[in-house]
């Protein structure tokens, strides 16, 4: 794809043909995609959802050998403080750091 909002796609496009034409949005809706794939880099997407008016950011999960290296290398990182941040009990909450 030329679009610089696009990253990791190959040269015909079809990851993003795949994800517009299996979720029935529009092209305009993918606000960004990245469908790179290595250990420590997940693909994820970046969508705006017209008919309930929010932005959707979606991160997909293990799926090759490189997600389950990522998987196991994993070091947990607490939403505490960042829960405080926005507004949110982020007490014994946990998310991948990185």
């Amino acid at each position: 794809s030329e679009n610089d909002d696009i990253v990791g796609d190959n040269i015909c496009g079809w990851k993003e043909a795949t994800v517009l034409k299996s979720l029935g949005i529009e092209e305009s809706d993918m606000l960004y995609a990245n469908f790179s794939n290595d250990v420590g880099v997940n693909p994820y997407l970046i969508l705006r959802d017209t008919k309930w008016k929010t932005i959707v950011l979606t991160i997909r999960g293990t799926m090759s050998f490189e997600d389950m290296i990522s998987d196991v290398c994993i070091s947990p990182e607490s939403l505490e403080e960042i829960g405080e941040e926005f507004g949110f009990d982020g007490t014994g909450e946990y998310c991948h750091s990185g």
